[in-house]
């Protein structure tokens, strides 16, 4: 099959399945997407879930049509054993009327929203050394702070250990101030730290923090919305895969345009819940996350979301990783999807752990980027002076 037999084949799935979940449906249609559900997260003891109901948090507006209905279908994967409990609620994404937004409905308290995170949760790992004071690092520093030097080590290809996701997205920056929300265990503020950057952190996980502190970083509990953060301190806000995680993504942009000084960045990176992924796994694609992804978002609304707070946006395109495809499939093999039929010879773990099974896809995954079907997307805003 040639590439563009492929890439047309990709394109009328995803249109069929845009078309199916986008039209409205009737209430008796809504488990469509998966097995007859034995309990609903509606009809279960509150006291042992603690729910919520909400309007959307981009137009506030109530009326909204059901989306996609699943079970937790990530936990076993990200914590190693299954729950029955967890495997038997089934959660419930709805489809704003007015702005498209999508949005879990109901949803955990945020009383009980730890209760759905494991242990193991990947950004709860332990981080690594934030700054260090040897001979090397110190060199670093003075290079990564220097335009001159620094871009004549990028010109003859020895630059990559002064690089970082701020030169990565806007050439040679300044270090300065830098607000990682949703930080976990502070892994990505300690390779800044070791550049020259000023690193800070929020994350609602204690934890998390007290690995985050014990290399150095300066760190808040909470949310970003209700920590006390001087106006206009930071020069880059960073935000990768926590804005679907939060309760309100529009009062968090809020106060981040509040914290962030004028012309400072803001860095959003979220799963792309219009991506291929999304059409070939439907409800068991790993992009849903259920119940701790709250927010699914597209280009349209993020854009809108983004712009409303008061950024210009710089740039938003798609990214694509095997990892999502691989953890879809591990997904889909633990529940004897169909897809074992295509490959039998792996379980889950295997495929979880199988390196080159991931280099096989990235061709792939590239060509879908391209297409601007990633399963992520990556936004860089300006606060509006």
């Amino acid at each position: 099959m040639g590439r563009t037999e492929l890439i047309d084949r990709i394109s009328k799935r995803r249109q069929n399945f845009t078309y199916h979940l986008k039209r409205d449906m009737p209430a008796s249609n809504t488990t469509s997407l998966l097995s007859e559900p034995l309990k609903t997260a509606e009809n279960q003891d509150s006291a042992s879930i603690d729910l919520e109901e909400l309007a959307c948090d981009l137009c506030g507006s109530w009326a909204s049509q059901p989306f996609l209905n699943s079970v937790d279908r990530n936990w076993a994967v990200q914590s190693g054993f299954f729950d029955l409990d967890r495997r038997e609620t089934v959660w419930h994404v709805a489809r704003c009327q007015q702005c498209g937004l999508m949005y879990l409905n109901p949803r955990p308290t945020r009383a009980r929203l730890l209760d759905h995170y494991p242990r193991t949760y990947y950004a709860y790992t332990p981080g690594e050394p934030g700054l260090t004071k040897g001979c090397k690092e110190t060199i670093k520093h003075w290079l990564r702070g220097h335009q001159l030097p620094w871009s004549l080590f990028q010109g003859v290809g020895l630059g990559a250990g002064l690089r970082d996701v701020v030169t990565d997205e806007c050439g040679w920056v300044k270090p300065g101030s830098f607000l990682d929300v949703g930080c976990g265990s502070g892994v990505a503020l300690s390779a800044l730290a070791r550049l020259g950057w000023k690193t800070f952190g929020i994350d609602v996980s204690n934890e998390a923090l007290n690995q985050a502190r014990i290399h150095g970083h300066t760190v808040w509990l909470g949310d970003l919305t209700d920590v006390d953060i001087p106006q206009s301190s930071m020069d880059v806000i960073n935000m990768s895969h926590v804005l679907e995680h939060m309760p309100s993504p529009r009062n968090a942009l809020a106060s981040a345009r509040t914290i962030v000084r004028p012309g400072g960045r803001l860095f959003i990176e979220v799963p792309n819940a219009g991506a291929f992924g999304s059409a070939v796994f439907r409800s068991r694609s790993w992009n849903w996350d259920l119940p701790r992804h709250f927010y699914h978002f597209t280009q349209d609304t993020l854009t809108r979301l983004v712009t409303d707070a008061g950024f210009d946006i710089i740039r938003l395109k798609t990214k694509s990783t095997s990892r999502y495809l691989v953890q879809s499939m591990a997904v889909s093999l633990l529940e004897n999807d169909e897809l074992t039929s295509l490959v039998q010879s792996l379980d889950p773990k295997s495929l979880l752990s199988s390196k080159t099974f991931q280099e096989v896809l990235e061709p792939f995954c590239e060509m879908l980027r391209d297409m601007g079907q990633g399963n992520i997307l990556r936004l860089v805003a300006q606060r509006a002076r």
